[in-house]
């Protein structure tokens, strides 16, 4: 499992982290972290640079590539820096490069709270990145923030705006993000080695605390292992592909299946619409419930290919 789940996130999935360290000398850190089999971050590369250049970042780039035989990530997450976005994209032309939602939303308070309807500003914005299932449902909704706020020449929502296909979930729903994403309001990545460094961190400090972080890391890696060895989840419904994919999930995965799973329940109505070749579609009703209560229904088109048996979703509110 560990060999494998290593394996994939070289190849498909990176997030890059920078962070600043021995501020005497202003180092910065540069973290190339993945996701394990047990949804777990993995370190798969360091490195210090003495600054943060477009030149500085493509040399620790190429480095990496040297490291991996040439294989370059499918997907590359960052914080929006358009220094970073140049050295990526001199090195890693092929690979999709995106920001991190959870680094973007944090940073609303900070770069909105000195509005004059601040509350109304961000309850509007989290509903139009969370909730929008198609794009032009966020461009409606990003059209009505914007208008109704007079902020439509808003420093940081402007540029912000400009690369929402970078970040914003409703373009990236065909983007492989293993649990990196942040898909849901609240959710953030810390950092790999936040609780071990900082600002003033000397750099011996830093060798010192670096062996400690990988050393956490292995030991947290080997717990989820052996529990999802030498246990077993308990099932909540009857469905046979449950209980099937229970045996092959590690535990964490499992829970996030197990809650799709679970939400199958609120799914009331399948009508089937037309047959289009070996095309099915059928239309799926879905109760979205809150504390118990129906708020709304949505109507899910459902196109099942029976060629080659995959199914996608094409979504839209009532």
């Amino acid at each position: 499992m560990p060999g494998l789940g290593l394996h994939v996130v070289i190849l498909v999935m990176l997030f890059i982290l920078t962070t600043h360290i021995c501020q005497t000398i202003m180092r910065s850190l540069v973290a190339f972290v993945g996701i394990n089999h047990n949804g777990q971050s993995v370190l798969l590369g360091t490195g210090q640079l003495a600054g943060e250049t477009t030149k500085s970042y493509a040399w620790f780039f190429r480095a990496w590539l040297t490291c991996t035989s040439g294989c370059s990530p499918q997907t590359i997450i960052t914080d929006r820096c358009k220094v970073l976005q140049s050295a990526i994209l001199e090195v890693f032309p092929r690979s999709q490069h995106c920001f991190g939602l959870s680094h973007i939303m944090k940073r609303v308070p900070q770069k909105l709270g000195g509005l004059q309807n601040y509350d109304a500003i961000k309850k509007t914005l989290i509903k139009a990145v969370y909730k929008s299932l198609k794009v032009i449902e966020f461009e409606a909704a990003w059209g009505y923030l914007i208008q109704s706020y007079g902020v439509i020449d808003h420093e940081w929502l402007r540029p912000l705006y400009e690369d929402r296909v970078q970040w914003a979930p409703v373009y990236l729903k065909d983007t492989f993000f293993a649990v990196m994403s942040a898909p849901r309001p609240g959710e953030t990545l810390t950092p790999f080695f936040n609780r071990y460094v900082h600002k003033q961190t000397t750099l011996k400090e830093f060798l010192d605390k670096y062996e400690l972080a990988l050393q956490k890391k292995h030991e947290e890696e080997f717990a989820a292992d052996t529990e999802s060895r030498s246990s077993s989840p308990m099932l909540k419904t009857r469905c046979s592909f449950e209980l099937q994919l229970s045996e092959v999930y590690t535990r964490e995965i499992f829970k996030k299946f197990q809650f799709e799973v679970e939400a199958m329940c609120s799914c009331f109505s399948t009508t089937l619409l037309h047959v289009e070749g070996p095309n099915i579609i059928f239309l799926v009703k879905e109760r979205v419930l809150d504390e118990g209560i129906t708020r709304e229904v949505r109507d899910f088109e459902v196109l099942v290919q029976q060629d080659s048996r995959r199914s996608s979703l094409r979504l839209q509110l009532l």
